[in-house]
């Protein structure tokens, strides 16, 4: 009985372990779900089977598709934006704003990367950004609303298009962009 009773506690002690193990690999997005800040709250789901998507709750124009001023959809899948900024200020600015126990987290992440949606004015200017990352993504899927906003605000005065007069016939540009950890460098060089 004695035995009985001390294999109950060692399963009840793994299971607790196994549980709370669990929940803190999970991340503090969930689809469906909203996570509230002090200053920004944001929505997530399902982008793909492993993809979360993560959007600022305050994003008006949340679609990928591009409208004409007069309503029509634009289709040409080959359009491509001129960049103003370059892969290397992107790289600056997630490097600079990460901790260096995010950075030792994402070490090795060969494969992984950070996805940007941008939404663009017709100047170039970023207004909009959605963020989609790996569910298993170690730094982002554990980052807090109002951090995620502060990294938001900095990626926005960095993404910039050169502005064209076609601009102008559009509602809003989108492109996207991309931050793939394996091109960030160690913590201890500065960029």
């Amino acid at each position: 009985m004695k035995l009985q009773f001390i294999i109950m506690k060692v399963l009840f002690v793994i299971l607790s372990v196994m549980y709370i193990t669990a929940a803190q690999a999970q991340g503090i997005y969930s689809p469906g779900k909203v996570t509230k800040g002090d200053s920004a709250a944001y929505y997530c789901k399902k982008a793909m089977s492993i993809i979360l998507e993560v959007g600022n709750t305050q994003n008006v124009d949340t679609s990928y598709t591009m409208y004409y001023k007069d309503g029509r959809v634009f289709d040409d899948e080959n359009f491509a934006v001129p960049l103003k900024h370059s892969q290397e200020n992107l790289l600056a600015v997630f490097k600079d704003f990460l901790t260096q126990e995010e950075w030792e987290k994402l070490k090795g992440k060969n494969s992984f990367l950070l996805l940007i949606e941008i939404t663009a004015n017709t100047s170039g200017k970023a207004e909009e950004i959605i963020f989609k990352f790996r569910e298993t993504d170690p730094v982002m899927t554990h980052m807090p609303p109002d951090r995620l906003y502060e990294l938001e605000k900095r990626l926005k005065k960095v993404l910039e298009l050169h502005p064209r007069a076609y601009f102008s016939q559009f509602k809003k540009i989108k492109y996207f962009d991309s931050i793939r950890y394996k091109n960030i460098a160690p913590f201890d060089e500065k960029n």
